[in-house]
């Protein structure tokens, strides 16, 4: 079975980064699913699969892939309010 990571975009290793980066090229806004944390926060995260690990990379709602390149982000839909996911943890392994 795969690690599964919760993880923020920015403290992803390089070379992850780089692949998320070829994979959407145009960008990532209809790939990103919403959810509320057990604090009751809306987060945006992006489903990444590598052979080894399955990540769901925690995504500012107005970051662009492309540092140097300014964009605009469309609405994300929101998973309904029965569900949610909860109790994800920072790195969990099974």
């Amino acid at each position: 079975m795969k690690k599964k990571v919760f993880k923020d975009y920015k403290s992803l290793p390089a070379e992850i980064r780089a692949a998320i980066r070829e994979k959407y090229p145009q960008g990532y806004v209809e790939d990103v699913i919403t959810f509320f944390n057990k604090d009751k926060q809306l987060i945006s995260a992006l489903p990444y699969e590598t052979e080894e690990i399955s990540y769901l990379i925690k995504m500012p709602s107005s970051m662009s892939l492309k540092e140097d390149e300014e964009t605009t982000t469309a609405p994300v839909e929101t998973i309904p309010e029965g569900e949610r996911i909860e109790n994800i943890d920072e790195e969990e392994s099974d």
